[in-house]
């Protein structure tokens, strides 16, 4: 391309590219263009983004409410007690704060 430029400039278009500069009509209108497809489509991902998002939420929303629904029908966990605010899993484990030294620590 370099070859073609410097020896047929008339052709392929070494004065237009030398005076295409911010402020040159054209530079403007494929700029405007550029951007404005640019802001369109980053609005419509981040509104299909939020949705997914949102759907997500509200699914993990239901399945914890089904849960506890199935917990307060069974008369509370597997091993007779219900799990505690601070052990979210739900799998009886002991919180580490509550767990004592770990052998790292001895």
């Amino acid at each position: 391309m370099f070859f073609l430029r410097n020896r047929r400039p008339d052709r392929y278009g070494a004065d237009l590219a030398a005076q295409l500069k911010p402020g040159h009509p054209l530079y403007e209108k494929i700029k405007k263009e550029v951007l404005d497809e640019y802001e369109s489509d980053d609005a419509e991902v981040d509104a299909e983004v939020f949705a997914s998002i949102d759907k997500f939420i509200d699914d993990m929303r239901v399945r914890r409410l089904a849960n506890g629904q199935i917990l307060v029908e069974t008369g509370g966990a597997e091993d007779g007690k219900e799990p505690d605010a601070e052990d979210e899993r739900g799998d009886g484990a002991e919180p580490a704060a509550r767990r004592g030294p770990s052998i790292r620590s001895l």
